[in-house]
């Protein structure tokens, strides 16, 4: 379907949005200072008190714009021009409150909103807390001009608190609820995202040998970042120190304990769905171990197996590797590993993240390709989670109604696309991925650190206000296209 938009109409959206941009920043501010990391085995609602606390911020703001509120048991909130009716032909935005773990190497409080040079600065204010808190106003807009414009649909914002580790919200929210009418999930870029890669996870346990060298390791915080740091901690032998000193670069250092030596890698962090940019910290750390003389043989195939599974972001080294016209190739890493003891049993633990074409490949082969590879050197693997990949139709009329709305705002020629990116799109019928970052998205950046800070999962994760804003109008235009 063709949109064309008054453009009086158009001008009366972009002076409301601005006209609001000060109180947007203020709620923005109240979202950032809640550590919303989920916390499912926390005991408490169901993913922490802290995504209970930033669900009850974000239906307190909503209801102070008139919009109404619904606690769906702590998993979602839905707020709406009404409460949602399962068999309206609803047109629904959903976004995420959870957050990743802020890590190493802010230099801005990570959980208190900062500004610099008209960047918002703090954990989770590109992902997904500015878009949240940019479909909230929307939504704000419309419930204001409803009389005016005749709207014909009743429009809800769903926002989650565990979809960083792996929409058990959503999972939950699917199996007590049901869901009708469009859906458009504002955790992507523009324009549009109507397909995504599958998502195959994999744990894997390697047991040290009573002689090991390690008596530590720690890497990534979650399975879909690629770590930006790790380290390891070694058992002192003689000429150990004095060998490792010689590993020292820009990327390793080696400090000397009481009782151990630590070695500290520095990478880039990123998402592991875009990984171009991004330099593998647990990679570092085991290609400068994995030919020391002082390790035993199983401490050496442990630190070959990490090496290739991160040694290339597509499948290379693990042999996996393959893609498709659709979606392009297959991407992952090994993200976490652990040291653990139980009892006098010692071991690492690991988790990978590889997200596979739409077309052509099968999870379930590739997975049993990395549990045999990980049994080559020791390990024991299982296949966690195959989510198959998700794809729309683009030639739809509610994806060419979309695209048309998007191109009047923007005056672009742009069309759509499929990604590596795992979003709710995935879970929900009839939805599409929809912004709310730019198609030119431009963060913060530390000059000292380049590609290191700055973008989502990254210390310092930043959003352009003036991009926000604009990512707003484009929202609003888009619902009343669909309307």
């Amino acid at each position: 379907m063709e949109c064309k938009f008054n453009q009086q109409e158009l001008e009366k959206i972009r002076e409301w949005v601005y006209g609001h941009k000060e109180e947007l920043k203020e709620d923005l501010r109240r979202l950032v200072a809640v550590p919303s990391v989920s916390e499912p085995d926390s005991g408490e609602n169901p993913y922490g008190k802290e995504c209970k606390k930033v669900l009850e911020e974000m239906m307190a703001i909503a209801v102070s714009y008139g919009l109404t509120a619904t606690n769906y048991e702590y998993h979602f909130a839905g707020m709406g021009l009404r409460p949602y009716v399962y068999g309206e032909n609803a047109i629904s935005v959903w976004n995420h409150l959870d957050v990743v773990a802020a890590g190493d190497g802010w230099t801005f409080p990570a959980y208190e909103m900062s500004e610099k040079d008209g960047f918002l600065i703090g954990r989770g204010i590109q992902d997904n807390k500015g878009p949240a808190a940019g479909a909230l106003y929307a939504l704000r807009y419309l419930k204001e001009e409803e009389e005016r414009l005749g709207l014909r649909h009743n429009f809800v914002l769903f926002t989650g608190c565990s979809e960083e580790r792996g929409m058990e919200d959503m999972e939950y929210f699917m199996s007590h609820y049901k869901m009708d009418g469009f859906q458009l999930v504002a955790d992507c870029a523009f324009p549009l995202g109507h397909g995504e890669k599958g998502i195959l996870n994999l744990t894997y346990e390697k047991q040290l040998e009573p002689d090991s060298l390690i008596l530590g390791l720690s890497a990534g915080s979650s399975v879909n970042s690629i770590p930006g740091e790790a380290h390891i901690r070694l058992k002192k032998v003689a000429g150990l120190m004095e060998a490792l000193q010689h590993l020292e670069k820009n990327r390793i250092t080696v400090e000397e304990e009481p009782e151990s030596v630590k070695v500290k890698a520095l990478g880039i962090g990123g998402h592991v769905g875009f990984p171009e940019g991004s330099v593998h910290a647990l990679y570092v750390l085991t290609e400068a171990l994995q030919d020391l003389e002082f390790f035993q043989e199983e401490d050496r195939r442990l630190f070959q197996f990490l090496c290739r599974m991160n040694g290339d972001f597509y499948g290379n080294g693990a042999g996996i590797a393959c893609e498709d016209e659709l979606s392009g190739a297959l991407c992952g890493a090994l993200n976490i590993a652990r040291y653990q003891e139980d009892g006098s049993k010692k071991y690492v633990w690991m988790q990978s993240d590889h997200r596979y074409p739409i077309t052509g490949a099968a999870g379930a082969e590739i997975g049993e390709r990395l549990v045999h590879l990980a049994g080559l050197y020791g390990c024991k693997a299982v296949i966690k989670k195959d989510e198959k990949p998700y794809y729309l139709d683009p030639e739809s009329d509610t994806v060419k109604t979309v695209m048309s709305a998007y191109r009047a705002v923007t005056g672009k020629d742009s069309r759509p696309f499929t990604m590596s990116g795992g979003t709710y799109a995935r879970k929900l019928p009839n939805a599409v991925s929809y912004g709310m970052s730019m198609e030119t998205k431009r963060i913060y950046q530390d000059p000292k650190r380049p590609g290191a800070s700055g973008d989502c999962h990254q210390p310092d994760e930043s959003l352009d206000f003036s991009q926000l804003l604009e990512a707003v109008v484009i929202y609003i235009a888009t619902l009343l296209a669909l309307d």
